[in-house]
């Protein structure tokens, strides 16, 4: 069965969510403890077909590749439909490669869509197939909605 790493990249630019980066082991003992609460207003579906699962091959701050990101690899099949996982507006959408590869001179050819919320903050969809990216920039997009 062929199959083709999706990755979700979340970058959050905005000081309202609680960490930017992952949380320290004080940050972890405080939530425990109930002295921090999480600010649940910036929830992410997941950028599939509602009631679909994926296998997460790569989770955020991961030493592989995601180094100080939040970001998260899933393992799905070529031409899966990918959807928002928030709303907002389109700001990038790239799909007409058709090479690509683990090495850094491939890193400009990387199909993606980038959608900017209401608060600042940034989904990041990339490793779409060539003719994915089914959005274009300055496109308003609903949480759910197929964009690759």
């Amino acid at each position: 069965m062929k199959t083709r790493i999706f990755t979700l990249l979340f970058f959050t630019f905005s000081a309202s969510n609680l960490f930017a980066q992952a949380p320290t082991s004080k940050e972890i003992v405080n939530l425990k403890n109930g002295r921090v609460k999480i600010d649940t207003s910036f929830i992410y579906k997941l950028p599939f077909v509602k009631g679909t699962k994926r296998r997460v091959i790569q989770a955020a701050y991961s030493k592989l590749s995601h180094k100080g990101e939040i970001a998260l690899d899933f393992n799905v099949k070529i031409g899966t439909t990918i959807c928002a996982a928030r709303a907002g507006i389109v700001v990038a959408s790239f799909g007409l490669s058709n090479i690509g590869g683990l090495k850094d001179e491939y890193l400009d050819d990387g199909n993606h869509v980038i959608i900017e919320h209401n608060n600042g903050s940034q989904a990041m969809y990339w490793h779409l197939q060539y003719k994915g990216a089914l959005v274009n920039v300055g496109d308003t997009i609903v949480a759910g909605q197929v964009i690759g």
